[in-house]
């Protein structure tokens, strides 16, 4: 993580006046006190604070006039982040409440399931494609040498790898009892779905952006595990020109329809008839967020698991994926917006 940024006010130039003052008999040493007060008038100046006791100089720098501002947050320190997340969850136990009634009566029956349709061998090839397609598509990148850092690379070969898995994924609906139904691609009840995915995620939004917080405190401090945001996080808030075009198509609309699509619609609604519904729930949730890495682990369970439970409430695909675009749409535009703030602290 990156050293706190000091920036103080410029002091008028008091010491060189009291310098020029006493040396006034002196033209020069007027002269260089002026020319002095004139650099420190027109804006920031960088000045070097003096040793003490053997300890090496610190450069500050020195903005204008006005209150000192020191930005200094560390996501790692416990006096920092806990009353930030505490609040974040304090926010939302207030506001539960009113959304879960909110959230019931936008959908107040749950949808039935359609019944056992894929198999655990079904689940196993699915899994297998997932892996073979990883391994072809990092072959490609290597025998064609492309640059896995850029967003034209790394974006639509993610996109090119779900879309192959996602094809299988129909493939086998399409010869399954249930058909398209037992991944959620159900008719009736849209627009009452999405209102009930929006409102489960807002009235779970205080405690995911807790988690959210928590997450470097806990990994490096309880776990011990180094923190470091995604790749793909860094590449976006590093986007430039046409970069910033593809990412809200990649990013935000077909990624998160890809994704819902292999780990709710398909596997949750795979795993749920084997081993029951809250156990599908969390086991694809890991599942979906271990992908992401482990400094992304923490949220992006959660995450998971309030798309899981408007799966099962819901049982659209539609929804799930809704929630999902809506969230990385977010999450995009702060890092477009913002970018500093959010991935700075975390190095």
């Amino acid at each position: 993580m990156g050293g706190a940024l000091s920036l103080r006010p410029a002091q008028d130039g008091a010491a060189q006046d009291g310098a020029a003052q006493d040396g006034a008999a002196h033209d020069g040493a007027a002269h260089d006190g002026a020319a002095h007060d004139g650099a420190a008038h027109d804006g920031a100046t960088l000045t070097e604070a003096a040793p003490e006791s053997g300890a090496q100089s610190e450069t500050t720098i020195v903005q204008g006039s006005g209150p000192e501002t020191v930005l200094d947050f560390d996501v790692t320190n416990p006096a920092d982040v806990l009353p930030i997340a505490g609040f974040a969850a304090l926010l939302g136990l207030v506001i539960l409440p009113l959304v879960e009634r909110v959230a019931r009566w936008t959908f107040p029956r749950a949808s039935l399931s359609t019944g056992p349709s894929f198999s655990w061998r079904d689940i196993a090839a699915v899994a297998f494609v997932f892996v073979v397609l990883q391994l072809f598509f990092g072959a490609l990148v290597t025998a064609a040498a492309l640059e896995v850092d850029s967003l034209m690379v790394a974006l639509p070969l993610t996109v090119m790898m779900q879309a192959g898995t996602g094809a299988f994924v129909l493939g086998l609906a399409a010869r399954r009892r249930y058909g398209f139904a037992a991944l959620g691609m159900r008719r009736g009840e849209g627009a009452w779905a999405l209102g009930y995915g929006l409102t489960r995620y807002l009235g779970w939004g205080p405690f995911l952006f807790a988690l959210l917080v928590l997450t470097p405190f806990l990994l490096e401090r309880v776990f011990g595990v180094p923190h470091a945001p995604q790749d793909v996080a860094r590449m976006i808030a590093g986007a430039e020109g046409v970069e910033r075009l593809i990412v809200p198509l990649f990013a935000v609309l077909l990624i998160p329809l890809f994704e819902e699509l292999l780990f709710r619609g398909f596997l949750q609604n795979a795993l749920e008839p084997h081993i029951g519904a809250w156990p599908a729930v969390v086991l694809s949730s890991f599942a979906f967020a271990a992908l992401h890495g482990v400094s992304a682990l923490i949220p992006i369970f959660g995450l998971s698991l309030i798309l899981g439970v408007i799966m099962l409430r819901t049982r659209r695909l539609a929804a799930c994926w809704f929630v999902h675009a809506l969230h990385n749409g977010m999450t995009t535009a702060l890092l477009f917006l913002a970018p500093e703030t959010l991935l700075e602290q975390a190095r």
